[in-house]
């Protein structure tokens, strides 16, 4: 077996005993596709409109010479495909004979050969015998009969060698077939019959450009693997208000996902009711889970992404008039929502001088992450673990699951990384953090530039870099905090802010002010800095590093 199957219901256990008690003397073809085949296939995961699809009673023209046998047409019982290419197809015959024909085998395969549906496999059932072929069953062996059925299943057999029926039709194990024992052993008989040794280095060539523009329309499956629209907007509306921030802007939501997010906050926001309530805004709460507050409310203030993912949302309540008039406390001040890109925008390009551990999260997340990467790729132990659990999931999720991350080792080294990363943040900020919120300077700095020699040390233990330039693109950094900007992680929120921030928009002066420092001493990915402004940057980056303190202003 390629992939774990979820163990057979006990109905259907029941169905497939009931079988070997059945008496199909009287059984039709009609009787057979009801009460045979139907089960079956729902069993072996496919149903009419979904990515596993079946077909029943498909109809095709026979214009070709070889099928025009006194038929205009071919009418099929059955015809399973995924994401609309054909795998396999099953013909029904009734239960008069218990023994499949000859002719009756015929048939199918030359369905199986039809250009409109050019199958693998094909079984033919009449209750008593279930059938299983494979039209290329000589690439294994030249001698092969293909009219010899891989599989045979009697009656009374159907629960013992279901899980092999499972192995060669189930809906997650086809693909696995297809790729290993026809395409693959295809390539290798027709190119061992070559000469000319440059052939292959062309061959090469082309089968890669094939995987080239098999990937765009493989991206595209997965971009249709997505939560369910309804299911994950019933799922919103259940989650409270407060919670909503964490969920909706999590760093690995989707572009549509955080849009519903959008839409389902709105509607929470607007349901209030009453703007005060025993002089409170009820608007508070949600806002000091959502942006970056005087206490640590939010886990995902360690995550730079977060800092631009929010903005969507500020930018929706700048556009929407149904938020201008809508009241909540920011800075100990009331503002109105539609006003809070402007303060937003302003405090962060400011670089939160009032807000020290977010100063603090940011940079201190950047080399946890450093340091969980090195730990992942430069140990093996670490790499080994990765290796195993990349193995076991990839037995036991499902085809959609996999392609909903992406998934590679490159994925699964991420998402250990992903894991030190947060018990290194969380081990730290527990000792440099009191229960008041407030940082305690020394200890955060001592901890800092101590987690600064360990990375610089294992670096070259490891050879970091090294292991990095040898890896695939997909799997050098998934993170937001790359390591080329490791020294000053806020170039890449800032850069991705203005990517965030469409065009119409007018920056107030003091924001375009602030804009203009920042593009001064290159935190804005500038390269012409002069001699005075690389010394301002390094000397604000070296603030922004250690130390924690309130200021007014840091540029």
């Amino acid at each position: 077996m390629h992939k774990f199957k979820e163990p057979l219901k006990d109905s259907e256990k029941q169905l497939l005993v009931n079988f070997s008690h059945k008496d199909f003397s009287n059984y039709s073809e009609a009787d057979i596709r009801e009460e045979v085949i139907t089960p079956l296939i729902t069993m072996l995961g496919y149903e009419k409109n979904s990515d596993y699809e079946v077909e029943r009673e498909s109809s095709f023209k026979t214009k070709e010479m070889f099928l025009n046998i006194g038929r205009k047409r071919i009418d099929l019982d059955y015809l399973c495909n995924i994401r609309k290419n054909n795998f396999w197809l099953i013909e029904a015959k009734n239960g008069k004979k218990k023994l499949i024909t000859e002719q009756d085998i015929q048939q199918a395969y030359l369905y199986s050969l039809h250009p409109k549906i050019n199958c693998r496999y094909f079984a033919v059932t009449n209750g008593w015998l279930f059938n299983l072929y494979d039209r290329n069953k000589f690439l294994k062996d030249d001698n092969a009969d293909i009219f010899e059925p891989i599989l045979s299943i009697s009656h009374n057999e159907y629960q013992d060698k279901f899980e092999q029926l499972y192995h060669y039709l189930g809906s997650s194990n086809v693909l696995f077939n297809i790729k290993e024992d026809v395409l693959l052993k295809e390539i290798e008989k027709t190119m061992s019959s070559e000469v000319y040794l440059n052939r292959l280095s062309y061959f090469k060539i082309k089968v890669s450009n094939i995987i080239k523009k098999a990937e765009c329309k493989v991206y595209k499956n997965i971009s249709k693997l997505g939560e369910d629209k309804d299911n994950y907007k019933k799922y919103l509306e259940s989650v409270d208000l407060c919670d909503l921030p964490n969920i909706v802007f999590a760093r690995r939501n989707t572009v549509e996902n955080v849009n519903i997010g959008c839409s389902i906050i709105k509607k929470k926001l607007l349901s209030l009711g009453e703007p005060y309530k025993n002089g409170h805004l009820p608007v508070d709460s949600f806002m000091r889970n959502l942006l970056p507050y005087s206490k640590i409310y939010s886990i995902n203030t360690y995550e730079p992404a977060y800092y631009y993912q929010i903005t969507k949302l500020l930018l929706k309540f700048y556009k929407d008039k149904d938020f201008h008039k809508m009241l909540c406390n920011y800075n100990g001040k009331k503002i109105y929502l539609n006003d809070l890109l402007e303060e937003y925008l302003y405090e962060l390009f400011s670089l939160f001088p009032n807000k020290p551990y977010v100063r603090l999260m940011v940079y201190l997340y950047v080399l946890a992450y450093r340091y969980a990467k090195i730990l992942v790729y430069g140990f093996k132990p670490v790499n080994i673990i990765a290796e195993l659990s990349l193995k076991y999931k990839e037995y036991i999720l499902s085809e959609e699951e996999l392609g909903k991350v992406f998934y590679s080792k490159g994925c699964e080294i991420i998402n250990i990384a992903e894991i030190i990363t947060q018990y290194v943040i969380k081990c730290i900020v527990n000792n440099i953090i009191d229960k008041e919120y407030h940082i305690k300077q020394n200890e955060a700095k001592s901890y800092i530039i101590n987690l600064e020699k360990d990375i610089e040390m294992l670096s070259k233990k490891v050879d970091y870099d090294k292991i990095l330039s040898t890896l695939p693109r997909e799997e050098k950094d998934g993170m937001m905090a790359a390591d080329s900007d490791m020294e000053n992680p806020w170039r890449l929120i800032l850069f991705a802010i203005f990517v965030e921030i469409p065009k119409y928009y007018n920056f107030s002066e003091r924001c375009q002010k602030q804009i203009d420092i920042l593009t001064q001493i290159g935190f804005i990915y500038n390269n012409t800095l002069d001699a005075e402004n690389e010394l301002k940057q390094k000397k604000v980056i070296e603030f922004l590093k250690y130390d924690f303190s309130i200021k007014e202003t840091i540029l």
